[in-house]
């Protein structure tokens, strides 16, 4: 902004001393140059003008001559070759040679004009020799055109605006000089300075020393930034140290929240695998109640990931196209085993196609959705839950959307509405006590509308009746995505598979190996994909499942690698990613690698089987994608 402002200011555009007296200067340069312009104009013409008329009459009196003996004799065909020689001139238009008493003898070029007394035709007559009486035989009129000459006269002015142009820059130059040195440098010294401590890129002193009012002002410039300099090093000093106890915080979280998923996802699948063992009645209670409580520890270690990411800053969008209607739907699927516990009624109302795609993060709409679905159950002892998806703007290229969860349980009493967005916050200690939880699910929520570009999430709660959560979201249509990875319908077991397992985390590798084991598969393991492309080399696998994130060699390049072998039957293995990230574009990075689904961690027993089905129910792999 004082940039702009000083430009403005120097170039005469704002009411600088400078800018005023290059206005008051200019139009006096402008003006001389104008009139020196046009004299020189009207000079050229009238020199180029007179050059042009005396040539014209030279050209007719030897032309007249010349014409003399064939129009004596009558010889048309001498007449119209001396023409043609006349009409290789750039200033002559044409001409016409007439006898006395046959007329018109020869033509060329234009036509004559029917006014013969034009400034532009020049006439002579031509006469007999003199050794026959030298006698008026005849005529020649030549037409002339002024094309040269208006090129001549503009190049000259082009020429002349040239130099009237570098002189008026030249005395430009030269009475500004002055007012530069004495008005202009100390302002754009003082400016600058300005600027800099404006940009925060220096708070150094102005250098500028003299007696007159200038100098004053620097100088009393110079003393307000040498204090505005030690209180921002004040401040920065106070800025860093909270900065590093943030991040220490968010560090200390988010390195927490991954140590602690490996051994969760163990307790949880050593579960799983227990609950097909010789169990009685009380130890699968005890085997249901240590698997509940370690996915309840597990969705917390989630949501303090999340919430560390939110506060630090460092949450990623994931923009892709997805259904917005599956989105839906996918989170009716995940709250109704909850919501037939409790005997309430979940309901539906989505206002976009199944086929109609946006541009997002799906799965952080959904996981919005599912936190505020999951509290409307657990809030809501009878009566009935609506997720609702509603368009309230739509154009061809975006729509705005509103998502609303409602519910008919105990509702929030309006001085707690705004605390309900605090992280660890309930509306009482009770709340907590009854129905279990941290808080961070509304903060962690509100936190992902915003960052997605939502204003925020608002609420309506009536005690005793029931409370209302939603929000909008503006989306940008999208086409179907070119990879989709999706699991099939559950499917009962027809054939065994081999299956290589390649994981580099042993906890991980006993959990799908013991879940496949009980499907009736053959397994084999390999600790990194280094070891599973040589696995692959030296025996039959019907399929593999592969980690992505490896040592030595890392999942996408061993899939490569295999892709790539010469044994067709064995490129043409059907690989699964055995991640947890199941972001869509990573999703599509996996498919454009040559994997051909995916399996989430933890592994769970129904996903495993769904991503297994298409591949025991046939006896072929086909080709991979």
């Amino acid at each position: 902004m004082i940039r702009s402002s000083f430009l403005s200011a120097f170039s005469g555009r704002g009411k600088s001393i400078g800018g005023k007296l290059r206005l008051a200067l200019m139009p006096p340069f402008v003006l001389a140059a104008l009139f020196m312009a046009g004299l020189f104009a009207f000079l050229t013409y009238t020199d180029l003008e007179a050059e042009l008329e005396t040539k014209q009459k030279t050209l007719a009196d030897i032309y007249a001559t010349a014409l003399s003996d064939a129009v004596w004799n009558l010889d048309q065909s001498g007449a119209e070759a001396i023409l043609a020689a006349l009409s290789l001139d750039p200033d002559v238009a044409g001409a016409e040679v007439k006898e006395q008493f046959s007329g018109v003898l020869a033509t060329v070029g234009s036509a004559l004009p029917s006014d013969m007394e034009s400034a532009l035709l020049v006439r002579r007559s031509i006469r007999s020799d003199a050794d026959v009486g030298g006698e008026n035989i005849g005529e020649v009129v030549i037409l002339f055109h002024k094309e040269r000459l208006e090129v001549l006269l503009q190049d000259s002015v082009i020429q002349i605006s040239g130099l009237l142009l570098l002189l008026m820059l030249v005395l430009s130059v030269s009475v500004t000089g002055a007012i530069r040195r004495f008005v202009s440098d100390p302002l754009e010294t003082l400016l600058r300075g300005i600027q800099r401590t404006e940009g925060k890129h220096s708070r150094d002193p102005i250098k500028w020393k003299t007696d007159d009012e200038f100098g004053i002002v620097i100088d009393a410039y110079n003393r307000m930034i040498e204090r505005l300099s030690e209180e921002e090093q004040a401040l920065i000093f106070a800025k860093n140290t909270a900065e590093k106890a943030n991040k220490a915080k968010s560090s200390f979280l988010a390195t927490m929240s991954h140590e602690l998923r490996t051994p969760l996802n163990g307790i949880t699948g050593m579960a799983q695998l227990m609950e097909d063992t010789g169990l009685d009645d009380r130890q699968r209670n005890y085997l249901h109640s240590l698997r509940s409580s370690g996915e309840l520890l597990l969705a917390l270690v989630n949501d303090i990931l999340d919430f560390s990411k939110i506060e630090a800053g460092a949450l990623e969008i994931d923009h892709h196209a997805f259904s917005l209607h599956r989105s839906a739907k996918m989170v009716e699927q995940l709250i109704i085993p909850q919501a037939k516990g409790k005997g309430i009624t979940i309901k539906t109302n989505i206002d976009v196609d199944k086929d109609e795609f946006f541009w997002g993060d799906g799965a952080k709409i959904s996981q919005v959705l599912t936190n505020l679905a999951g509290n409307a159950v657990k809030f809501t002892d009878e009566g009935e839950v609506v997720i609702s998806v509603q368009v309230l703007e739509k154009s061809l290229d975006d729509a705005l959307i509103r998502f609303e969860v409602k519910d008919t349980g105990i509702g929030i009493p309006e001085e707690q509405i705004t605390n309900l967005f605090n992280a660890f916050t309930q509306v009482d200690t009770s709340i907590s006590r009854r129905f279990g939880g941290t808080g961070l699910g509304l903060a962690i929520s509100s936190g992902l509308v915003e960052t997605m570009g939502g204003d925020r999430i608002f609420v309506e709660s009536t005690v005793g009746v029931g409370t209302v959560f939603y929000f909008e979201l503006r989306l940008p249509k999208s086409e179907a995505p070119k990879h989709v990875c999706q699991a099939v319908p559950q499917n009962e077991v027809t054939r065994d598979l081999h299956i290589l397992i390649v994981e580099d985390n042993k906890i991980n590798r006993t959990v799908a190996k013991g879940l496949l084991e009980k499907m009736g598969h053959h397994v084999s393991m390999a600790n990194d994909g280094q070891e599973g492309v040589d696995a692959v080399v030296e025996n039959e696998f019907d399929m593999i499942l592969m980690d992505i994130h490896m040592p030595r060699l890392n999942g996408l390049e061993a899939t490569k690698q295999i892709r790539s072998m010469d044994d067709k039957e064995k490129a043409n293995i059907p690989i699964l990613a055995l991640t947890a990230d199941v972001m869509q574009d990573s999703i599509e990075e996996y498919s454009s690698h040559g994997m051909q689904g995916y399996v989430a961690k933890p592994v769970r027993r129904e996903a495993l089987m769904d991503a297994l089905a298409p591949y025991t129910m046939s006896t072929t792999s086909g080709e991979y994608i």
